[in-house]
């Protein structure tokens, strides 16, 4: 019997059980990692990167980069295509596609930097300041996406 798309997963479906299973994996993933990394935190000899070897300057440049510099080049990037209506010209989805240049960057970094067992405490402390430091920049392009936004086209 041929089952159509929305039939695989469903109630009575040959893939259900599949689907039963992955529900409750699915939901302690995220806080599975997180207590991953509480673990390293907690394990992490300084909260300050010169005791761990680390220039302020790599992190300084680090954080400046992926806070700073990348974001403004993706938003450059979609104000132009934003601008020239060449995106739809749905103001949510621009919003959108502004807001995901500016999140920091992702912890799975410290997991594989974790499970390789190199520098994980260098990459624990920079991935801590980043997301102390990203308060003040989310804030900040946060603001100016929504205020560029509201432009009409």
């Amino acid at each position: 019997m041929f089952y159509g798309n929305d039939e695989i997963g469903s109630t009575g479906g040959p893939l259900f059980f599949v689907i039963d299973i992955l529900k409750p994996a699915s939901q302690a993933v995220v806080v599975s990692l997180l207590l991953i990394v509480g673990f390293v935190f907690a394990n992490l000899r300084s909260l300050l990167p010169h005791k761990l070897g680390v220039s302020w300057f790599t992190v300084i440049s680090v954080i400046f980069t992926r806070l700073v510099l990348i974001p403004g080049i993706c938003a450059g990037t979609l104000i132009l295509l934003h601008f020239a209506a060449i995106l739809p010209a749905d103001p949510s989805l621009v919003f959108v596609a502004m807001l995901q240049t500016i999140c920091p960057t992702n912890i799975d970094i410290l997991i594989i930097s974790q499970l390789n067992q190199h520098a994980v405490e260098e990459t624990a402390v920079i991935i801590f300041w980043m997301y102390l430091c990203s308060i003040g920049t989310l804030l900040m392009w946060t603001t100016l996406f929504a205020y560029i936004v509201a432009i009409p086209v």
